[in-house]
């Protein structure tokens, strides 16, 4: 089944959300789109080390403070599409050994590839570090 398209706005409120987080100086090593084959669905993928070091609970909060942030401005992404994980978690890990983008925002689509035994569906990037 082909993945349901990823519209402009959840593009633009991705990489919206990955500047406020910079500027809270929240740590994201990755941030992505990642399209489930098996939930058929779009979730936003953040990995960051303060999962692990602060636990997800506070993760969350902290997260949820930066959406509020910029609400604002016209942000729709709800938190509720959006996953925190570890660094170390397995699917940022595999898709670093195919795109590695430095620590800005990079817009790169990733789409009907196989890295390891993993098929990706479809992806659309901001940044693998």
């Amino acid at each position: 089944m082909a993945a349901p398209p990823l519209v402009e706005r959840d593009i633009r409120d991705g990489k919206t959300l990955v500047l406020r987080l910079d500027k809270d100086r929240f740590p994201v090593a990755s941030a992505f789109w990642y399209f489930d084959a098996e939930k058929e669905k779009w979730t936003f993928i953040i990995a960051s080390r303060v999962v692990l070091s602060d636990g997800p609970r506070e993760a969350y909060r902290r997260l949820i403070q930066s959406i509020k942030r910029i609400k604002k401005s016209g942000y729709e992404l709800d938190s509720f599409r959006v996953e925190l994980v570890k660094e170390e978690n397995q699917l940022p890990s595999l898709l670093k050994r195919a795109v590695q983008t430095g620590p800005g925002i990079a817009g790169i689509r990733l789409t009907q590839n196989t890295i390891n035994g993993l098929f990706v569906e479809d992806a659309y990037i901001y940044r693998l570090t």
